[in-house]
């Protein structure tokens, strides 16, 4: 299963599935060194960070912004 790690609110990391599923942690389960945006994977009942997808999405999101802000 792979999430996104788009917040913390309060003791809990609030994560988006690929599916768009919502998926709640507790902030402990969250792997060292996570910041939100970043992409997680499960493995073996622990959450593990994913630098590849996560830097597959910043490319995605910077592309988009760079069509939506690129003068005609």
């Amino acid at each position: 299963m792979n999430v996104c790690f788009d917040r913390l609110e309060g003791d809990v990391a609030v994560c988006v599935g690929e599916d768009g599923g919502v998926v709640r942690l507790s902030w402990t389960q969250l792997p060292a060194g996570a910041r939100e945006g970043d992409w997680l994977t499960q493995s073996g009942g622990e959450w593990q960070l994913d630098p590849e997808q996560t830097a597959r999405a910043a490319a995605r999101i910077r592309e988009k912004m760079d069509k939506l802000w690129r003068k005609p």
